[in-house]
């Protein structure tokens, strides 16, 4: 079994700069909202399914659970404001959210299509701390390498992470950040938010979950990554087909 947390409730800077008036999760792409093309891969899995959305949002998912084609098995938590971050917002839904601690939990955003081995994933948690979701951008030559991160690896362990920083002359062939990270439970990974809090690690003045992973190497915990299927990223406007 795996736990799922959604985060929906971002800026969406580049949406809004581009003209959408809606938040990110609940712009439509090919009839459907982003968000729901995101749980597309996790209806049929054995989770929970968590999502976090900011309270100006609610009425539009109440809205969006109307439609025939909504996604039914859905726990929200409505958030009031939004948070310096990936790594405070998913924090703040782990502490308000009632899960197994002896469950994985992994931690999504809400802009991406996946194709994801669970058996495989759980298998890996096991063995490691933490777990980053990756791809490799010379199967998706529409992507630009500028807007990832990407990690060094040995075998099956990350060595470092560059943020947003290409780690070689051929970003193509090495392994991309997606934004999501898989942790053994909602206990270790509250406890590493908090570990990254007091680090004040930040970039753009937030808490990035990217950045636990070389924090996480220098306190020699294990970190590994898996690298998922059939990605599609919703990440920028260029990316929506209306």
């Amino acid at each position: 079994m795996m736990n799922y947390l959604m985060l929906c409730s971002g800026k969406g800077h580049r949406f809004k700069k581009s003209g959408y008036k809606l938040s990110k999760p609940f712009i439509i792409h090919k009839k459907r909202e982003i968000f729901h093309h995101s749980l597309n891969d996790l209806k049929n899995k054995d989770k929970d399914l968590i999502i976090l959305f900011l309270k100006k949002d609610q009425k539009l998912f109440l809205e969006y659970k109307k439609k025939d084609y909504a996604y039914k098995k859905i726990s929200t938590i409505f958030l009031g404001k939004i948070l310096k971050g990936q790594a405070k917002s998913a924090h703040y839904s782990l502490n308000r959210i009632n899960l197994k601690n002896n469950v994985p939990v992994t931690i999504l955003p809400c802009d991406m299509k996946f194709k994801i081995n669970e058996t495989r994933l759980i298998k890996k948690i096991k063995y490691f701390d933490l777990v980053v979701w990756t791809i490799r951008l010379k199967n998706y030559q529409k992507l630009n390498p500028n807007n990832y991160s990407f990690i060094h690896v040995n075998n099956e362990t990350v060595i470092k992470l560059s943020y947003k920083n290409k780690i070689s002359n051929k970003p193509l062939n090495d392994f991309a950040v997606t934004g999501a990270f898989t942790f053994k439970n909602k206990l270790d990974a509250k406890f590493f938010f908090e570990k990254l809090f007091k680090s004040k690690v930040m970039h753009n003045n937030e808490f990035y979950i990217d950045s636990l992973v070389n924090l996480l190497n220098k306190s020699n915990y294990k970190v590994s990554f898996i690298e998922i299927d059939k990605y599609q990223s919703f990440g920028v406007p260029e990316d929506i087909d209306v």
